[in-house]
């Protein structure tokens, strides 16, 4: 099944990496939570493309993925813009993981 849906995870791949992250959020709290996203990122994409070209197994980072919009959720100190990019990105992971998941079954 993920054969016949290569052509949907790499549009879900383009999609997210088309809108990318700022290289400096110039607030620190901000830039540790985006340093853990690209961290996540990378290992959903590897996982995506592993997917894609039946050399990887999925593997469900949902559970991380939550645990960072938590604690970004939960930071008072964040500035709200920065708080909606990594909330949406991390919104944006958790559809492609939950896409992976369907597809791989």
């Amino acid at each position: 099944m993920i054969y016949t849906n290569r052509n949907d995870l790499f549009n879900l791949l383009r999609n997210y990496h088309g809108k990318p992250l700022p290289e400096t959020a110039g607030d620190p709290h901000a830039e540790e939570f985006i340093g853990e996203l690209v961290i996540l990122q990378d290992k959903i994409t590897s996982m995506i493309l592993g997917l894609a070209y039946k050399r990887a197994n999925f593997f469900d980072w949902s559970p991380e993925v939550k645990a960072l919009s938590a604690r970004v959720q939960a930071r008072p100190k964040l500035e709200k813009s920065k708080e909606e990019l990594i909330t949406t990105k991390t919104t944006e992971l958790l559809a492609m993981v939950d896409f992976a998941k369907k597809v791989s079954a």
